[in-house]
């Protein structure tokens, strides 16, 4: 059992200086990992023995209790050589937020046997739920449940039918064990290739209550799992919390396609004229702003941290203007890291296009941080703006 505080201590500085010894085996196989479409066992054993995915799992069950700017910090430093990597790093450690949603059933069975539990999720409602003697039936197909391949948990969502015929459906999440559902190979894909974000087949599988949560508890930070874990960072809500985990390999990817540029093109020549290119004043103020771009979007993420651990209350946390607040922030980080990336690849010239070339692997990567529904910026700024005019949220948003 994995319950009792770890003997020995992690700061948020070790946690970062280990991502770093990290990155360096991970960086010699990032594109062996896109072309396997997963990450390799060797990988993943990598990241599980370097004591980082128990980085935010509670010191009462083995881990080291730390935060979100270790999440973002750690994911970042692997992101700077492999993106699909460093989402799946992300996962892995992040999801300890969702465990903390659960009660001490879920808990117990998760980080009892080891706080290095790796844990995936679905949380698009995919398959059907019926609600039954005993619990939850589910049946059907769930996507995009990136690193699932390592996993020995999932946890994914679902509507429940009302047994009122005039009530509404309520939206759930279901935690269950690697041996109540299969993997189907079908991630092939232009960018993130190296995540193996299969779908999940789950074939009339009984969910025990204490294995559901209703969704909208996750949602406000209000879930049943901090009766257990009260501390500020189990009361993140959903939108508080989620986005973080793409932002951090957001962050790291941005970072590694500028590093990697900047050295290209201190040596990078015409082909031409044989001139350097590094003397051209477009590149340079190309390279200034994309830098200066990149730097904004860490210190919005970190604006965006601190003000979640530093709000006045709980209530305040949880509520939907600051939701909305905080999200905007979020949002407008992708984003800004996409730009910045852009900006970059245009100026890259043609051999950026190269297989081999770590730009457009940086680019494709970069445009599916943005492509996820986590990040996608319209409905998040439609709701802030039409909260900062006084009116009510649009009912099709369903992340408030």
């Amino acid at each position: 059992m994995a319950t009792g505080t770890n003997a020995s201590h992690l700061t948020h500085a070790q946690a970062i200086e280990r991502s770093r010894e990290l990155a360096k085996i991970i960086a010699p196989h990032a594109i062996e990992t896109e072309n396997r479409r997963r990450l390799s066992v060797e990988i993943v054993e990598s990241i599980t023995a370097s004591g980082l995915v128990e980085a935010l799992v509670p010191e009462r069950w083995g881990g080291y209790g730390l935060g979100w700017d270790t999440l973002i910090a750690t994911s970042a430093e692997i992101g700077k050589v492999c993106g699909s990597t460093a989402w799946c790093f992300s996962f892995f450690m992040g999801h300890t937020w969702l465990v903390g949603q659960f009660g001490k059933a879920v808990q117990e069975a998760v980080w009892g046997p080891s706080p290095r539990t790796l844990f995936g999720t679905s949380f698009a409602p995919g398959g059907k739920v019926t609600a039954v003697a005993g619990g939850y039936r589910l049946s059907g197909r769930w996507s995009w449940a990136s690193g699932i391949d390592h996993c020995e948990w999932i946890t994914v969502g679902g509507v429940v039918p009302s047994q009122d015929p005039n009530g509404m459906p309520e939206a759930r999440l279901f935690t269950l064990p690697r041996s109540d559902y299969r993997i189907d190979d079908v991630w092939n894909t232009t960018a993130m290739r190296g995540t193996g974000s299969n779908d999940v087949l789950i074939d009339d599988a009984l969910v025990a209550p204490d294995f559901s949560i209703p969704f909208g508890g996750a949602l406000e930070g209000s879930s049943v799992g901090i009766q257990l874990n009260p501390e500020r960072f189990w009361r993140t809500p959903f939108v508080g919390a989620f986005p973080l985990l793409l932002l951090g390999p957001a962050l790291g990817i941005a970072r590694g396609a500028y590093d990697y540029f900047v050295e290209w093109m201190k040596v990078k020549s015409n082909a031409y004229s044989g001139y350097g290119l590094s003397d051209l004043m477009p590149l340079q103020i190309r390279i200034a702003e994309s830098a200066a771009e990149i730097d904004a979007a860490e210190l919005v993420i970190d604006h965006a941290i601190k003000r979640m651990q530093s709000a006045a209350s709980i209530e305040e946390l949880q509520s939907i203007p600051f939701r909305a607040l905080t999200y905007r922030d979020y949002v407008l980080a992708g984003q800004m890291l996409i730009r910045a990336v852009d900006r970059l690849f245009a100026a890259s010239g043609a051999r950026g296009i190269n297989h081999t070339n770590p730009m457009q692997r940086h680019w494709r990567d970069i445009h599916a941080t943005g492509l996820h529904i986590g990040l996608t910026a319209d409905p998040i700024y439609e709701t802030f703006g039409r909260l900062e005019l006084g009116l009510p949220l649009n009912p099709r948003t369903i992340m408030f």
